[in-house]
């Protein structure tokens, strides 16, 4: 990156929440990092139904890119509140960067 020669851009890990995947369906590859993917079954937004979060589990298994899955049952759009397995959105979330974010070294002056 210009800003910083010598760093990588390349994110270490994504989380997707009750978005628009389907747009990037087609760019999905072996080399992609891991994927959290979450996505409220009731989903009714116009361009984000939860049949996006289908399509974009579906390519992540046929490219082979780590991902979770976590259908949020019955939660629509939006859904801060919603649990999966016992946890809150912000918590497996948090679980997932603690998993799969590098440790960042600080260069010494």
């Amino acid at each position: 990156s210009e800003n910083h020669p010598g760093v990588s851009s390349r994110p270490d890990a994504i989380v997707e929440l009750w978005g628009s995947a389907e747009l990037v369906i087609d760019q999905v590859d072996a080399s992609d990092p891991p994927i959290l993917i979450a996505h409220g079954t009731k989903d009714q937004h116009i361009g984000v139904y939860f049949s996006a979060a289908l399509s974009l589990k579906a390519a992540c298994e046929r490219a082979g890119v780590p991902h979770v899955f976590h259908p949020l049952e019955g939660a629509k759009h939006g859904a801060w509140d919603a649990e999966y397995e016992g946890q809150t959105v912000p918590e497996f979330v948090h679980a997932f960067l603690e998993r799969h974010l590098r440790p960042k070294t600080v260069a010494a002056n």
